[in-house]
């Protein structure tokens, strides 16, 4: 397979007009060589905008949706646009930032190599401020159940890592299908989705992603609750079934888990942790204890819409690079002076 057919950039897009012009003219600039997917939720369709006609030198496709007008219809349009991806590997990323061609490509080049990991990360770096955004380390555990940990301070986003592409079609089916309305979920299971398939490698030193803040769609925005609040959500319980469901039988069919105590043992993690994250102490863990109880008999009742998902056999789950990969240059100095002229 030659390097350029083996990665999709999927872009949902809301809004932010402005923004995906801005990501497009550094795509052209750079010689962006991967397919490139806009999914457009806003409502209005751009077509005669978002076309190879413009960006003769980009492979670019774009999807009009409609509105996304909550969170289930965000999930229809990133399954629906999953369920178009034919390349073994995704990335996601929001219009509003960018990316070095040669960090993909290291990413590209570990995947290929390593057929146990199924995420690859390099920084997610501020364009202005001079800091790395995520700090955690590798995942390189055996076992998906030593992989599914969770940090004191939290697990940090997998929504830009680089993922084996039927990961991610079964994380969105399994939102869609479920119907859920609330992104915190989204957020919270992203965040380890990939690494239960497989092991995870990051590097925080290594020219990937560029992230300009300042105008996000989500952020206070009053869509999604909190970590430290998610807690006493009235979705929390509904939410926390699907969780548990989605980890309990992913685990299950890989055999390291079964039966009530394995169901049991991806509860408590998961809401010891959240209970940690809300300041719950020791002495009120009776309230982490009802909520174990009652997350546990609400995922029952998805069992049976995610092993639906499950059940079906990966494609892609590996691939093959031919030829030779050109050489890179990983450079933050030379990526950000091609930024901040773009900015001005």
């Amino acid at each position: 397979m030659d390097y350029k057919n083996s990665l999709t950039i999927l872009v949902p897009l809301w809004g932010r007009f402005t923004e995906t012009l801005r990501m497009l003219k550094h795509m052209s600039d750079v010689k962006m060589p991967f397919k490139i997917l806009l999914a457009d939720g806003g409502g209005n369709d751009h077509k005669e905008k978002f076309n190879k006609k413009n960006y003769p030198d980009l492979n670019l496709e774009y999807i009009s949706f409609g509105r996304d007008n909550n969170i289930h219809d965000f999930m229809v349009k990133m399954n629906k646009s999953c369920q178009k991806i034919d390349t073994p590997l995704t990335i996601m990323v929001d219009n509003d930032d960018l990316l070095s061609v040669d960090g993909l490509i290291k990413g590209i080049k570990f995947l290929n190599n390593n057929h146990d990991y199924t995420s690859y990360r390099g920084d997610v770096h501020c364009v202005f401020g001079e800091k790395s955004i995520y700090k955690q380390p590798t995942r390189s555990a055996s076992t998906a159940l030593d992989r599914f940990i969770f940090p004191k301070d939290g697990i940090n986003s997998g929504w830009h890592d680089i993922v084996r592409t039927y990961t991610l079609k079964t994380f969105f089916e399994i939102m869609d299908s479920t119907k859920t309305n609330d992104l915190q979920l989204v957020f919270s299971i992203n965040r380890y989705w990939h690494t239960l398939y497989g092991k995870s490698y990051k590097d925080n030193t290594s020219p990937f992603y560029y992230h300009i803040a300042g105008n996000s769609l989500v952020w206070d925005k009053g869509l999604y609750s909190p970590t430290r609040k998610w807690f006493v959500d009235e979705a929390f319980v509904d939410s926390m079934g699907i969780n548990i469901s989605m980890v309990y039988n992913l685990l299950n069919k890989k055999s390291e888990l079964s039966g009530l105590d394995g169901r049991l043992i991806i509860a408590k993690r998961i809401l010891s942790h959240l209970a940690e994250l809300n300041g719950i102490e020791a002495k009120d863990f009776n309230i982490v204890d009802k909520k174990i109880v009652e997350s546990l008999v609400s995922s029952y009742n998805y069992d049976e819409l995610v092993l639906s998902t499950l059940d079906k056999p990966n494609k892609n789950t590996t691939f093959t690079l031919s030829g030779e990969l050109p050489k890179i240059l990983l450079d933050y100095n030379r990526d950000k002076t091609k930024i901040i002229e773009l900015l001005k």
